[in-house]
């Protein structure tokens, strides 16, 4: 998204959505996205735009302390005029946009959608929440999905059936009953209406819309997507196959992202309405984490030693240990070489596993932490603050968002009306 960082100096510290002609040459045409400096210490996000034979940069965040945005500020040599200098996604943490009207959220809109980026867009009604799902946020009971899945189960209505896991997962989310997923949309707008409309007690509150870049949105044809249902099948009370969680397990352990984008089937009008995508993450305890690994150490020594007895290779896997460190690879070790001392044909193939070990160290428990999204995704915070909330609720709702149109229900109809005439 952000492309280069530039030197370039302004008399008067830059307004959101004010324009500064550009006076030089560019590297490559607009429009993009980057970061303009007048010293060494502050900065703010520009989007560069050409109109006739003008050049022009419109800010599009607040100010910011350089430091705050880039990781490694004093790699770049900011001491030299007009100075363009590519930067990486990873040199910067996030950038935070304050509107005040919809007019200034069409604009951001407008810059948005002018990228070819896949962007999903949450709000939330207080800007110091965490993205959090609604079975975490008050901290996670390992049997609460479980029992809510088996009263869903008892109550056996029609809404609630679905034998995909992510359908029904979704279903239950927007009905309200806590699920570990998190709700998106792909409308700014209807992110906006979910950061002003909330109770009472957040109206005080400035508001968030997460603008979070996709470059991997799941759907339901995929082998991930199906993956994620039996993950989801087994925490949801069908224990007796821990296998079943592998095949997901296997992909987040060979990422840094322990959460996936879900595109789920249109099932009910509120997510049609809502234009609702979801993210799921994940966790493995310390039990999953070492049948996960053991599995993989067998998988391996099966694969490539087919010729070697099965009780000897169990032997192998049954040293196996969390954490997998040098003592206990030592250990493995040990045992091949006692066994390839007596092999009259068919050793083990020591040195591959010891790369195989090596390469399954980073097998071990870890949390569900939703939020991290912050930290691997790139992304743009819009701020909203709470004096402007009543205004762009009423913005909204000229142009029909609303909770009758969110909600198209008995419920968000009573709901609009509750908002249109409180004080």
């Amino acid at each position: 998204m952000i492309k280069y960082i530039m030197k370039y100096n302004f008399d008067h510290e830059p307004t959101l959505f004010s324009n500064l002609i550009i006076d030089f040459e560019l590297l490559e045409d607009p429009p993009f996205y980057v970061l303009i400096s007048n010293d060494n210490n502050k900065c703010f996000l520009g989007y560069i735009e050409g109109f006739a034979e003008f050049i022009s940069c419109r800010v599009v965040s607040r100010v910011f302390e350089i430091n705050d945005v880039l990781k490694n500020s004093d790699v770049y040599n900011l001491e030299k005029e007009k100075e363009i200098r590519e930067i990486s996604v990873g040199d910067f943490t996030s950038i935070e946009l304050n509107i005040r009207s919809l007019k200034e959220a069409l604009e951001v809109s407008r810059i948005i959608v002018s990228n070819k980026n896949d962007f999903l867009f949450r709000g939330q009604a207080n800007k110091e929440w965490k993205i959090e799902s609604s079975l975490f946020r008050k901290g996670y009971d390992k049997n609460k999905e479980a029992l809510l899945y088996s009263e869903i189960r008892h109550i056996n209505h029609s809404q609630f059936n679905s034998e995909d896991f992510n359908q029904l997962s979704s279903d239950m989310q927007h009905y309200g009953i806590p699920t570990r997923l998190v709700d998106w949309t792909g409308n700014i707008f209807n992110a906006i209406y979910f950061a002003c409309v909330s109770g009472s007690e957040d109206l005080s509150k400035d508001g968030i819309v997460f603008v979070m870049d996709c470059p991997e949105i799941l759907d339901e044809d995929s082998e991930t997507y199906k993956d994620i249902q039996s993950f989801l099948k087994y925490r949801y009370g069908y224990k007796d196959d821990v296998d079943a969680i592998f095949p997901i397990l296997s992909k987040i352990y060979e990422s840094d992202k322990k959460y996936k984008f879900l595109k789920i089937r249109l099932s009910n009008e509120r997510i049609k309405r809502q234009n609702g995508y979801f993210s799921i993450c994940f966790e493995a305890s310390e039990d999953e984490a070492y049948g996960f690994l053991k599995y993989m150490l067998n998988e391996y020594l099966k694969r490539n030693n087919s010729n070697v007895p099965d009780q000897h290779l169990d032997k192998v896997v049954d040293i196996i240990k969390i954490p997998l460190d040098a003592s206990v690879m030592d250990r493995i070790c040990q045992q091949v070489e006692g066994y390839n001392a007596i092999a009259t044909e068919h050793p083990i193939d020591l040195a591959g596993l010891k790369e195989a070990l090596d390469r399954f160290r980073g097998i071990k428990p870890f949390d569900h932490i939703m939020n991290d999204i912050q930290k691997h995704d790139q992304h743009i915070k819009i701020i909203i603050p709470s004096t402007y909330k009543k205004d762009m609720t009423n913005e909204l709702d000229k142009i029909g968002i609303n909770s009758s149109t969110i909600y198209p229900d008995l419920e968000g109809m009573t709901k609009y009306i509750r908002e249109k005439y409180s004080n």
